[in-house]
């Protein structure tokens, strides 16, 4: 009787176990995660930096492996995307949008799954996450580290803004954690859930007891470029009186009214050296905001250039015609357009440095004022950039500072109002006896 309940229990336990690895058997489901990494005030999805390329390749591999071998189906993604908090709360939320928006072009393309259940959560306010790194003993340097646990125990309960967390915690702790611990709230993450079909396993009554005493682990691998003229001799002939001819010094005062409608005061002089050599030398100079904090022009910048006049001297090269230029250029700027950015050159004492060409026309306007005219140029330069990204907000935070780069940039844009003046003078009158 007691051999027969062994038996009997034994049979029960296996029937349980055949169930549960026949289920097991048919799917598991797996999941693997992502985590993509942003520089400050970024939303491109760079492979160069932080590894990213790399883990995302991975990761990629990996889900490819189940889904193309047919022994999984990804049933569900979850996207979380969040920034470090220093910027405003409208910059933040529309640069987690664009973090989130990204990164899941670039896996929907590379993972080639549609219609797949997704999640999206954004946090444009991570002060919990930030809590639990400050709490950590990664957090053990951190200044008055035990009023920043409070501080942010109180922002992830109130919802509290980056200025008001700011002043609670004190300028060296925020320093701190904008230069330790902010760089891994620049994230966006990928969980991806999928269901794995295990190979199918074959009981038989025999084994079950020889299966209850050795407990085999069920495992799933996972693999992440002279002319010389003869002499030729004359008869000598009477000398005639010698008169050099008039020469013609023209200068021009210029405005350039593309310049004027962008708010931006500028004046410049135009002086002829010969018959088709000129210089032009333009100022510019702005102060004002475009009516409002948020958007402006503000600039000093010269742009001298000398021009090769196409005309022959015969028409007037000066007065109708195509000229070509090549300036020098030096500005200093302080530029935002209503975006989420606004940028200066660094410290406000490095300016762009560079230089390019450009091409215009001028003619005149009326034949009752002959030195009154218009010109026309356009032209593009090649600039040296040193400048600081700030938050476009009321006494906004840097976001960056000293960034540099080499860009080509439009910096001839004009149409221009001038007047001429001339100057006719006689370089000799003397005559040769």
């Amino acid at each position: 009787m007691r051999f027969g309940r062994i038996c009997a229990h034994r049979v029960v336990l296996a029937l349980a176990a055949f169930l549960l690895f026949s289920s097991a058997a048919r799917a598991q489901v797996y999941s693997d995660t992502l985590s993509i990494y942003f520089p400050q005030g970024r939303s491109a999805f760079d492979r160069s930096y932080a590894s990213n390329g790399s883990r995302f390749d991975s990761f990629v591999t990996t889900a490819r492996r189940i889904i193309d071998g047919h022994d999984g189906k990804v049933h569900s993604l979850r996207f979380e995307a969040s920034c470090s908090p220093e910027g405003g709360r409208d910059i933040n939320t529309r640069l987690v949008n664009a973090r989130s928006l990204n990164v899941q072009r670039s896996l929907e393309k590379a993972l080639r799954v549609k219609d797949v259940p997704s999640e999206v959560i954004l946090n444009d306010r991570p002060w919990s996450e930030l809590l639990d790194i400050v709490s950590s003993p990664r957090g053990a340097s951190l200044p008055n580290r035990d009023k920043c646990i409070e501080t942010l125990k109180r922002a992830a309960a109130e919802d509290l803004e980056a200025t008001q967390v700011r002043t609670l915690v004190g300028e060296s702790a925020w320093s701190y954690m904008l230069k330790e611990f902010f760089p891994e709230l620049r994230r966006f993450r990928v969980i991806l859930f999928a269901d794995i079909k295990l190979p199918d396993i074959e009981f038989d009554y025999p084994a079950l007891e020889l299966y209850f005493e050795s407990q085999p682990a069920v495992e799933v691998p996972v693999e992440h470029f002279e002319l010389t003229s003869p002499a030729i001799t004359a008869p000598a002939l009477s000398p005639l009186p010698v008169v050099e001819p008039e020469k013609n010094t023209s200068v021009y005062l210029k405005t350039n009214a593309v310049a004027l409608s962008m708010l931006v005061s500028n004046l410049s002089v135009e002086v002829t050296l010969s018959d088709r050599l000129s210089l032009n030398i333009p100022v510019y100079y702005s102060g004002l905001d475009w009516f409002s904090r948020q958007t402006k022009f503000r600039t000093i910048a010269f742009l001298p250039e000398l021009r090769y006049n196409f005309s022959s001297p015969e028409t007037d090269a000066y007065v109708k015609g195509f000229y070509l230029g090549v300036h020098a250029g030096v500005a200093w700027y302080n530029f935002a357009f209503g975006g989420d950015w606004r940028i200066q050159d660094a410290d406000g004492k490095s300016p762009a440095l560079g230089g390019g060409l450009s091409l215009g026309y001028r003619l005149p306007l009326s034949r009752r004022v002959p030195g009154l005219g218009i010109e026309f140029n356009l032209g593009a330069g090649v600039y040296s950039l040193n400048y600081d990204k700030f938050y476009n907000e009321a006494d906004g935070p840097v976001s960056q500072k000293g960034i540099r780069e080499v860009r080509l940039l439009p910096d001839a844009v004009g149409i221009s109002l001038y007047y001429r003046f001339d100057n006719y003078t006689r370089t000799g009158g003397r005559s040769a006896r």
